[in-house]
Formats: C-alpha cells, sequence, structure tokens
C-alpha cells in the first residue's frame, strides 16, 4: 500500500484538513484493511476496514467499519466502488465476520448494496445563552484525557463500559488505546476527550470537535442524565454553532431531532442473527438471494425473541425471496438496538 497515494485520494475526495489527515495516517492508516483499484500506476478507488472491538449483547468482536470509500472524480460511475464493496464483503466473510457497518454520506449510495440502518441518533441543538464556569456541576472536576495518570485513566475506561454495558445493546468497547486514538483525533479538530470526576471516580465523559466556532459533541456520558450538562453549555455558549449528535444523557433545552445514522450489512445470516437477544417474538421463512455472497444464498427459517437463531432450510417452492438488504429490516424492525457507536471514525 501506497500511503502517500492513499492519503492524496483521500484528501482530493474528502478535502479533509491536514491536522485530520496527519492523525488518520497516523493513527489508522497502518491498522487498516485497505482495498484498492489502480489505473498503471496512478490509485483510482479505494476502500478501508477499521477493525473495532464491538459489544454485542455482551459478547465482544472486532467489527470492521467501513470508511474511506473514495472514487477519483475522472473514474466515477464506472463500477469501481461496486467492485470494492464486494470484496470488501467477501474478505471480512472469509475472516469470519458476520457484518459491517457504515456511516453513510448518502444513503442512497449503499441501499443497493443491501446496507440499512440499525442506529438512529436522538441529537439536539442546544440554546445556551450564559457561560457557565468549567464543570459547573459543582461535584465534578473535569480533566482532558492527557491529564490523567494511570489510575484515573483505568478507572475512565472502567466507568465508560460498565455504564455503557447497562444501557446498550451494541457499542464500541473502551480501552486506553481507543482513548488514546479517539482523544488524538478530537485534537486534530480542535477539540478534546475530556471526563469528570468525584473525587476518585468516573462519573462522565465529553468528547467534541470544536472547529471555526463550530461545535460538535460527539458523545456524552454520565452517571446521571444531565451531568454533563454544565461543561457541555460552557461549550457550546462560546460557538457560533452547536450540536449535541448523541444527546441521549442530556437535558439541555433547544430542538431536539432524530437522525439516522450508521447502516449494516448481513455477511453471513445465521451467526448475526444467532448473537441477537430480546426481540419480539416473531419468525419468518423466506429464501436469500445474496448476489456479492452466493455462499450465503439459500432458504431459511429464521426466529426472534431472547434467543434468536437462523437455519437453513431444504425446500423454495412459496417461500418469500428476500436480499440481505429485505432480512434487515426485518430484523431491525422487529428489535430495535439500543446502540451507542458515536466515536466511530
Amino acid at each position: 500500500m501506497n500511503a502517500g497515494a492513499v492519503m492524496g485520494l483521500w484528501e482530493l475526495c474528502f478535502g479533509d484538513s491536514k491536522d485530520y489527515m496527519s492523525y488518520y495516517e497516523r493513527w489508522k492508516l497502518g491498522r487498516n484493511r485497505v482495498f484498492t483499484t489502480s489505473d498503471g500506476d496512478e490509485l483510482i478507488s479505494m476502500l478501508h476496514l477499521n477493525p473495532y472491538e464491538v459489544s454485542v449483547f455482551g459478547c465482544r468482536d472486532v467489527v470492521d467499519y467501513v470508511v474511506g470509500v473514495a472514487t477519483h472524480p475522472d473514474y466515477r460511475h464506472r463500477g469501481h466502488m461496486r467492485e470494492l464493496l464486494r470484496r470488501a464483503a467477501r474478505e471480512a466473510r472469509s475472516r469470519g465476520k458476520s457484518w459491517l457497518f457504515l456511516m453513510p454520506a448518502d444513503p442512497a449510495i449503499y441501499l443497493p448494496f443491501d446496507y440499512r440502518f440499525f442506529y438512529t441518533q436522538e441529537r439536539l441543538s442546544p440554546v445556551c445563552e450564559e457561560v457557565p464556569e468549567r464543570g459547573s456541576a459543582p461535584e465534578l472536576a473535569w480533566r482532558d484525557w492527557e491529564e490523567l495518570g494511570g489510575d484515573a485513566r483505568a478507572e475512565a475506561v472502567r466507568f465508560s463500559n460498565e455504564l455503557l454495558g447497562e444501557n446498550a445493546d451494541i457499542f464500541a468497547v473502551r480501552s486506553e488505546a481507543y482513548y488514546e486514538d479517539l482523544a488524538a483525533e478530537r485534537r486534530s479538530g480542535g477539540g478534546t476527550l475530556a471526563f469528570g470526576f468525584r473525587g476518585d471516580e468516573a462519573a462522565a465523559e465529553v468528547s467534541y470537535f470544536l472547529e471555526e466556532g463550530e461545535l460538535s459533541v460527539t458523545e456524552i456520558l454520565a452517571a446521571e442524565r444531565g451531568l454533563a450538562d454544565g461543561y457541555v453549555a460552557g461549550l457550546a455558549a462560546r460557538a457560533e454553532k452547536a450540536m449535541i449528535l448523541d444527546a441521549r444523557w442530556s437535558e439541555l433545552s433547544g430542538e431536539y431531532f432524530r437522525k439516522p445514522i450508521m447502516m449494516a450489512r448481513i455477511l453471513d445470516v445465521e451467526a448475526f442473527i444467532g448473537m441477537l437477544r430480546g426481540a419480539r417474538p416473531c419468525g419468518a421463512e423466506f429464501v436469500l438471494e445474496d448476489p456479492f455472497l452466493p455462499e450465503q444464498s439459500g432458504a431459511y427459517r429464521a426466529e426472534l425473541g431472547e434467543c434468536c437463531r437462523a437455519e437453513r432450510i431444504a425446500g423454495r417452492e412459496g417461500l418469500p425471496v428476500w436480499s440481505p438488504g429485505d432480512l434487515a429490516e426485518w430484523i431491525f424492525e422487529n428489535l430495535p438496538l439500543r446502540t451507542v457507536l458515536n466515536e466511530i471514525v
């Protein structure tokens, strides 16, 4: 992989800042699987699989996040992206992965490839006219990640994983390496990652970008709803424009709205359904047709409930024909997932 060519195509297609691209090249590029297409010596198309440890109903596994899907403007609409999406799906399945996920710039691009939304954020455009003191909740002492010693970092990780384990079915598992990466990424966009402590115990987390007067609070975690609002209000009051991307732990006033944010693609029907829990009891028999992954095409019986499962069955006559996208829609309609994937890059 030619890192210079990859980052050159990234800059051409996405227009990110030099600081962000330096962060991505240093912290992400070497860990990712990068699929490319070239015309002679020129890189013309790419797709990155960014691995994250994700907890799904208490079971942890490394799941690939699709990012950096780009084609040189002179080579678009020739099927390069389709081929890279197919290659990535087949390669991920060959490694035992049962699904991929992504945050689409335009959902219409990925719908034909059977990606479907599974995570909708509750967002908030806050109204904060006053500027509270930093960490105005008197019981909290706020410190940036870089200021934390070893014991405090371990406590921050414990707090986040424990809170998410109690409040989410699917979330990115936190570790010191995860937060080191995240803090570097927030710095690349003029922001930071901060934790609020009560004595030696972590009780809240806030991460954000602040570029050209625009504040994006990417995540709030709090032991009690509203606990981090003073810290966030102080940031918002100083910004020209502010948005909280996931406001479930906030009680600030303003305009709340919902935005579908993450899409998933099923790679292995039996494995994917088998890891789910707690759905409204229902079942279906269907024929799956998957041109990307013909090895998972066939007739299935799927059952959702407290324990979910799917198995292949004999016979196809009279059964509805579903795509992987149809199956995903049926699953997510019957199993609304509590998801926290706010920090994925």
